[in-house]
């Protein structure tokens, strides 16, 4: 394409030298200079002029080359030219550029006479640097290139958004932005947090600490405990007694008290002590110190022997006289007539000694002396 182009600019600049040529030369006909005309409008148009044709065109004019078959020639190439170019706008660019050009170069072009004054008044000023034989078909300057220019309107986007996480109690939900052109962003929902009805108190006090109340949430039945402030029990203990130890005649028994809170205390109940009954003397007094007395516990069986006041004997005792010889108990029998007591009661031995008769026996006593016990007699059998 760029060679294309190129080759264009090469044509229209020797087009426009053959113009100028033949304006100088005030020979040229009105079909010829209308021809140059349409190239210099192409010139126009692309806004390029080669310097290599301008400074060849020059060198030409001023080495002579103004005869008439020189400008026949010049104004035949410039023809030729303009035919290519407008061949070559028809194959690359199509016929709109071919009526774009002409129109431009109607409205644009100038006499032959103005353009023939500008084109010298340049051409003096420039210097040759380039020997007139050179080749046209060399590169000349190349044109800018120029940005393209955009025709597609900058999307805006326009979004529609869409809860695509439902946010819960405790987590986050997720709402979704996107845009028809598939551009789209997420934020964050904050979670609901829990709702939680009145709170129930769970009657859990007790004397040291306050009970607690519970709530349960109507969304997903998580449950909330807290603290029941000023619900501490406040308590006047009631107690109630029980003995939880029996005492016995010797020993201390154990009462106990208790309060519904569970608090308690003990206290002691005296022993009761023995139950005795009546004092029995034990006929154990001697001339020297009184005799004793016993009385036995009718709880627990015990035996408490005191002294027998008063009991002391003036005189000397049966026994310690006669320590194996029992007062008031009979010994032998009535049928061989060995019967006999000692006794201190005299109907004590008329019982024992009734009937001995019937063993042809008669039955007699005798007193022995008085002793402490008091007077001690003797009974015997005799035939």
């Amino acid at each position: 394409m760029r060679k294309m182009i190129t080759d264009k600019f090469i044509l229209t600049c020797t087009a426009i030298m053959a113009t100028v040529i033949l304006a100088g030369c005030s020979k040229v006909n009105n079909a010829a200079a209308t021809v140059p005309d349409t190239s210099v409008s192409e010139t126009f148009d692309e806004g390029i002029v080669s310097t290599e044709e301008t400074t060849t065109a020059e060198k030409s004019t001023k080495d002579g080359k103004d005869s008439t078959s020189s400008v026949e020639n010049e104004n035949t190439t410039a023809e030729n030219t303009a035919t290519e170019t407008t061949t070559s706008g028809r194959d690359g660019t199509g016929s709109e550029t071919e009526e774009k050009t002409n129109s431009e170069t109607e409205t644009t072009v100038k006499t032959p006479s103005e353009t023939t004054t500008e084109a010298r008044t340049e051409k003096q000023t420039e210097t040759t640097t380039q020997a007139p034989t050179e080749k046209a078909t060399e590169k000349p300057t190349e044109k800018p290139t120029e940005p393209e220019t955009t025709t597609q309107a900058k999307h805006e986007h326009s979004y529609i958004s869409n809860v695509t996480k439902e946010p819960t109690c405790t987590s986050d939900g997720v709402r979704t932005y996107s845009c028809s052109c598939g551009n789209s962003y997420t934020e964050s929902i904050p979670a609901n947090g829990h709702s939680f009805g009145s709170y129930t108190y769970n009657n859990d006090a007790t004397y040291d600490a306050d009970g607690t109340e519970t709530a349960t949430c109507s969304v997903c039945g998580a449950k909330d405990t807290r603290t029941a402030s000023g619900t501490k029990l406040v308590h006047a203990h009631n107690y109630a007694s029980a003995v939880t130890k029996e005492p016995t005649c010797t020993e201390e028994g154990v009462r106990t008290y208790t309060c519904s809170c569970g608090n308690s205390y003990t206290e002691g109940i005296p022993a009761k002590g023995h139950s005795y009954g009546e004092y029995v003397y034990n006929n154990d007094a001697t001339t020297s110190a009184d005799g004793t007395k016993t009385a036995t516990c009718s709880v627990c069986g015990a035996t408490d022997t005191v002294t027998a006041e008063g009991t002391k004997k003036a005189l000397p005792s049966w026994y310690d006289e006669h320590p194996d010889k029992p007062l008031n108990v009979a010994t032998g029998g009535k049928r061989d007539g060995t019967l006999e007591m000692y006794f201190t009661n005299g109907a004590a031995w008329t019982n024992t000694a009734n009937g001995c008769w019937d063993f042809d026996y008669s039955a007699t006593d005798i007193t022995i002396g008085e002793y402490a016990e008091g007077w001690v007699h003797y009974g015997y059998l005799y035939r």
